[in-house]
Formats: C-alpha cells, sequence, structure tokens
C-alpha cells in the first residue's frame, strides 16, 4: 500500500485531479505502455480505492484527501485503514483473524485451501498485507521488555482523591528499565469509539518512540 500511495502522489503531482490514458499513468511512474509491472500497479491502486476509470483514469477523493495533506491526523488514519481493507482478501482475512494473525505456516494453509491461492505467491502476497496493515496502523506491536522484568502487572492505576488540583481524574503507570517510565492521563472515563481513536493514536507513538 506504501508503494501505491506512493505512486498515487507521482499522478497528483503531474495532473492533479484530472484524467488521463491509463499509459499515461504508467509512464509516470517508469513503465513503457506494454509493461505488465505498469498495469499491475494501475490494478493495485483501484483496489486500494486510489484510482478510479477504465482506460482514462483519475485519482479519486481517497486518493487526493492522502497525498494533499500527508500530517497524521485520526481522519488521515480512517482513510489509510479503510484502504487498507479494501481488497476483497485483505476484507476477508481482516475478517478471519484481525489483528492478532497467526504464523504463516497457518495463514498459507489458509489461503490455499480456502482461498485456492496459488501457493508459489502465497509468502509475497502475505508479506505485502503484513505492510499494509502496519503502515495503515492496524498491527499490533510488541514492545521489547526492559531488563527489569516489566508485565502488565506492573501497571498502576489510580484516580486523584476528591479536591484534587491534577488536571487528570484518571492515571496509568507503567515503569519501564534505565529509570523510566510511561504514564497515561485522562480526565474521564471515554467512549468505546473514542477508545479505537486512541489505540490508534498510540499505536503511531509507539512507532516514534522505539529506538
Amino acid at each position: 500500500m506504501r508503494v501505491a500511495l506512493d505512486r498515487a502522489g507521482k499522478v497528483y503531482e503531474t495532473e492533479q485531479r484530472g484524467e488521463m490514458p491509463v499509459e499515461r499513468a504508467t509512464s509516470l511512474w517508469g513503465y513503457s505502455s506494454t509493461s505488465s509491472g505498469g498495469r499491475l500497479l494501475i490494478g493495485a491502486l483501484r483496489s486500494f480505492g486510489l484510482l478510479e476509470g477504465g482506460e482514462q483514469v483519475k485519482l479519486t477523493g481517497r486518493a487526493l484527501r492522502l497525498v494533499i495533506d500527508p500530517t497524521p491526523s485520526p481522519e488521515r488514519d480512517k482513510l489509510l485503514q479503510e484502504a487498507a481493507l479494501r481488497p476483497q482478501l485483505h476484507a476477508a482475512l481482516w475478517e478471519k483473524y484481525g489483528r492478532n494473525l497467526p504464523t504463516e505456516r497457518e495463514l498459507t494453509a489458509y489461503l490455499v485451501a480456502d482461498e485456492k491461492f496459488n501457493k508459489k505467491v502465497v509468502s509475497l502476497f502475505l508479506k505485502e498485507y503484513r505492510e499494509t496493515l502496519e503502515y495503515a496502523g492496524l498491527l499490533e506491536h510488541t514492545v521489547a521488555r526492559p531488563q527489569t522484568e516489566t508485565t502488565l502487572a506492573s501497571v498502576s492505576t489510580a484516580r486523584p482523591s476528591a479536591g484534587t488540583t491534577s488536571e487528570s481524574d484518571w492515571v496509568a503507570t507503567l515503569p519501564l528499565g534505565d529509570d523510566n517510565r510511561v504514564e497515561l492521563r485522562v480526565r474521564h472515563k471515554i467512549s468505546p469509539h473514542e477508545v479505537e481513536d486512541v489505540q490508534r493514536l498510540f499505536n503511531l507513538w509507539l512507532k516514534q518512540i522505539q529506538r
């Protein structure tokens, strides 16, 4: 998906919102009019909902919003995640496994037996699927434990007593190694929808703070 979005960006740089022949689009990416690689990219952009049209193609509204403003935001995260799960097989795997993917052996068995997948290209597809989910912030990330055997049992939560001047009503603290710690603060309990937004933001934050 990262590659498809990059190619959509190249289209926007030259054609903006306008239509163009398929051959024009593939030439922008360095492919000849007869190249199978260019046609495969066209198909990939269509499957992610970034390109529309037949022999005359143009960027979709989703693609325009994603490439015009790359600044991370809840709205952009939602668009990325919708695009990531738009391909039919992506949607099927997400519905079956969600964030917690099984082993590659189990996935391969499912794809070959149930989805009639060509075994020779399963590994390439699974690599693309995992990278797409990670790029869209849809995979669970495992954070390496510090030397001090920190576990979820180490997390302490507290609500300040009445009359406190703290800005936060709910606080969770997780001690880490090297005299470090993680603190989460919220003014009051949140809705299930807001929980999903916080999870997406937290996953993006984790990527930025890893060494």
